[in-house]
């Protein structure tokens, strides 16, 4: 009998110490930081400045700054640390939305404090900092301080990962790290793919709407999914630069074929059926693509270039905006055109042929008229400028060359139609 206790009293031990093994390993594996690339869901309950309860969860609308005013060591920052943080916000906000399809870097910025007393004495001169930044860069962004005890703050904590991060709308981890290291390079590493599926169907292509797509890395683990909207568009994010695979699944079990284009209609590939869906392995040159990377190439460099080889034709495309019928340039356009206009004052040699396209939408004849406008109106404010007249040649071609399917009688949407508004610099030695 004392044997059998004995072996009972063993084997409650034996398992008592399994149970806890396992617990200490869910636990380590919950309390893992969250690192560059990961994906944040959180719901944040704090005290504000006025003692008011407030909830902050992520993903949010917008992009999240998190900011830990004092960190782990218990060394305070001051004014001049906040200063600092806001503008390089504000010069983040205004390079990145020079890039395509940038809709803005809209940040809720949270300054983690253990008490208001931290901050209490740097307010006014906080204020004034931030009063100051938004003079120089015309850029400001909502700040609330988060009253939080150190102690309740789970490890694996969005805001306890680092000094600063950013979280995007969707929850990936943008940049995790010190104010210093916060740039567009540090956040450039997560990139987002834009997209569109098409489906090939008695002659003529239609987007996909509400089809399933996921981007997968080799090992078949899962990095990101979206469900394409009325236009077949869709966004997922890259957190790392390696090879993808893209897996769809569309709505109805008729789809037989399914064709990767860019938002503007341009067709990139078909993906490949398989036994586990359709599939298409992602490679570099399709990434670049689909984020929208636009090369600003130096005209003038590509000109010299041109100069030095055998070469005899250039042609630059450029999307220059116009209201809708009109052909009068705006401010940005003349940007443009005065690039082109330095590249002939520097190379006599060269003339010039500026070809207008327009969409499809419309009366052919009255596109074809209004391409021409286009090009003439562009040569006038090039001969404004002092570039002789027989250097010069305006061509309108309306809607003769559409780059993708929007033909007519063929339904395509806003960005399609803009890829066929174009004006091409055709350069001739």
């Amino acid at each position: 009998m004392i044997e059998l206790k004995k072996m009972k009293i063993i084997i409650y031990c034996q398992l008592f110490v399994l149970l806890a093994c396992l617990s200490f390993g869910q636990t380590n594996l919950k309390s893992e930081r969250l690192k560059l690339g990961d994906v944040a869901k959180e719901t944040i309950q704090y005290t504000d400045s006025w003692n008011t309860p407030q909830v902050t969860q992520v993903p949010a609308l917008y992009h999240v700054l998190f900011y830990r005013f004092k960190d782990t060591l218990g060394y305070s920052d001051n004014a001049d640390s906040i200063a600092g943080l806001e503008k390089i916000i504000s010069e983040l906000e205004l390079e990145l939305a020079k890039a395509p399809g940038f809709k803005g870097l809209h940040t809720e910025c949270h300054a983690h404090v253990n008490s208001f007393t931290e901050i209490s004495d740097v307010q006014k001169e906080i204020d004034q900092k931030r009063k100051e930044s938004y003079e120089n860069s015309k850029v400001t962004h909502g700040w609330s301080f988060m009253i939080m005890d150190e102690k309740k703050i789970k490890s694996n904590s969005v805001i306890h990962a680092s000094k600063i991060v950013l979280v995007s709308p969707k929850g990936r981890i943008l940049y995790t790290g010190y104010i210093g290291g916060l740039n567009k390079e540090s956040i450039s590493k997560i990139k987002v793919i834009r997209g569109k599926l098409l489906t090939m169907k008695d002659g003529s292509k239609t987007a996909l709407d509400k089809a399933y797509i996921s981007i997968i890395k080799h090992d078949k683990t899962k990095v990101d999914e979206a469900y394409t909207n009325k236009d077949g568009e869709f966004e997922l994010d890259l957190p790392e630069n390696i090879a993808y695979t893209l897996t769809a699944r569309p709505t109805s079990t008729a789809v037989d074929n399914i064709i990767l284009a860019t938002q503007t209609g341009l067709e990139l590939s078909k993906f490949k059926r398989t036994k586990n869906g359709f599939e298409f392995p992602l490679l570099k040159a399709d990434i670049s693509k689909l984020t929208n990377l636009i090369e600003d190439d130096d005209l003038s460099l590509t000109i010299t270039k041109l100069s030095k080889s055998n070469t005899k034709n250039l042609i630059v495309t450029e999307s220059i905006e116009y209201a809708s019928g009109q052909f009068n340039l705006d401010e940005s356009s003349t940007k443009i055109i005065d690039k082109v206009i330095e590249v002939l004052i520097t190379n006599n040699q060269l003339k010039l042929e500026v070809i207008s396209h327009t969409d499809a939408q419309g009366d052919d004849a009255a596109n074809l008229q209004l391409s021409k406008k286009r090009s003439e109106t562009v040569i006038d404010y090039i001969k404004s400028k002092g570039i002789k007249a027989e250097r010069l040649t305006a061509t309108g071609k309306g809607e003769k060359e559409i780059r993708n399917r929007c033909v007519n009688g063929v339904i395509c949407s806003a960005k399609e139609h803009a890829y066929n508004r174009r004006t091409e610099f055709h350069f001739i030695k």
